[in-house]
């Protein structure tokens, strides 16, 4: 193995320019990684953002069924209701309204049955 190696080494020509090849900047690496980062972030603040959307999308969504949902109530039985956009206040006056409803009817069932029979 040596004696091959040695044999290559011998039939290199020896009239050849050693070229030392210092650190320098790499063009196309450096600005890749510069942007490769950028676009990362870029990315990142895009994805939260479109996350954030949808988040207060589907937040305004689910208030607005409610609010219909307590004005469909309120023109039924003529209560009035919170029409802000907390949703969990909006839930319980959805419940509250709906519980007054079922109280005011069982009781204008009970109020009207015995002069039905009568």
């Amino acid at each position: 193995m040596h004696k091959t190696f040695g044999q290559i080494i011998a039939s290199v020509p020896r009239d050849y320019d050693l070229i030392v090849i210092e650190e320098e900047r790499i063009p196309l690496v450096e600005s890749m990684t510069k942007d490769y980062e950028m676009w990362l972030m870029i990315t990142g603040a895009l994805i939260i953002f479109f996350l954030i959307f949808a988040g207060v999308i589907l937040y305004r969504t689910a208030c607005e069924w409610k609010r219909r949902r307590i004005a469909e109530l309120e023109e039924m039985y003529g209560q009035p209701g919170y029409k802000g956009w907390n949703l969990i206040r909006l839930k319980k006056e959805e419940r509250r309204l709906e519980m007054e409803a079922i109280a005011g009817e069982k009781n204008f069932l009970k109020k009207v049955e015995p002069k039905m029979l009568v």
